[in-house]
């Protein structure tokens, strides 16, 4: 007997500063974890759900995509929103909660994704040092802005993906990114990112080496040779994880 299974898609955002990561862990808060739980208290049976990233410990999420399958139609959604977001830690909120297509996947299926990261060289507010970088060196951004074009386009990111020896990284290491834009955001600056994928903490990696190239310790075409060398232990370490989030999925 065939069971037809139902897909919904999740749409969620979070601050990431108490989690360590998206996904499940043992001993560790995880994102997974949570939303897991709530969404099997709430449905009353056991509930897995895919993400569409896997986030690093303490970054953010404006606009995070999961998906989880039901044995059942759920005719209402939106007592069952209302419902998790009664009993879910504040830090995390359900935007939305829809009816998908079975061959959808959160990952799988994603086309694109935008991160942003933001940095900021004056003192920090207390209300917003989760979310921004305190960066204490100078820092040129003239110097910066030149080792932006070095990362444009189709590249084997090995050099810039952490756990390069296994998963995505050894299988999938090529990936296109379409644009990083810098843009000053009233007391911030933020680096815009958009990418056909990323690799384990890609993105971070590629913003610690942009604010060496900014603080003069890496020349804007070291970039180039990092990305042929394809070994994450010649590149500068990463940016630390709380001025990442990732704002959008796109399928």
């Amino acid at each position: 007997m065939v069971t037809t299974k139902h897909r919904y898609k999740v749409r969620l955002c979070f601050e990431g500063t108490r989690y360590s990561g998206w996904q499940r862990q043992a001993n560790c808060l995880t994102l997974q974890e949570t939303l897991e739980n709530c969404f099997s208290d709430q449905l009353e049976r056991t509930t897995p759900l895919r993400g569409s990233s896997r986030t690093d410990a303490g970054v953010h999420a404006q606009d995070f995509v999961a998906h989880f399958d039901s044995p059942v139609e759920i005719n209402t959604l939106s007592p069952l929103l209302n419902n998790l977001n009664a009993h879910l830690p504040q830090d995390i909120r359900i935007i939305s909660i829809e009816k998908a297509p079975p061959a959808f996947h959160a990952c799988f299926s994603a086309k694109k994704k935008t991160y942003t990261y933001r940095f900021q060289e004056t003192l920090i507010s207390p209300f917003k040092r989760h979310l921004i970088t305190h960066i204490n060196k100078p820092l040129c951004l003239a110097s910066l802005k030149q080792g932006i074009p070095y990362f444009i386009g189709h590249h084997n990111f090995s050099a810039f993906a952490n756990a390069s020896n296994k998963g995505s990284a050894k299988n999938q290491p090529f990936k296109t990114i379409y644009s990083i834009e810098l843009a000053k955001e009233e007391d911030h600056y933020t680096l815009k990112f958009s990418g056909d994928g990323f690799l384990y903490k890609m993105v971070r990696n590629m913003v610690g080496a942009l604010f060496a190239v900014g603080q003069q310790q890496l020349s804007p075409d070291a970039i180039a040779a990092l990305i042929e060398s394809k070994d994450r232990k010649q590149a500068p370490p990463p940016a630390p994880a709380r001025g990442l989030c990732l704002e959008k999925v796109f399928y």
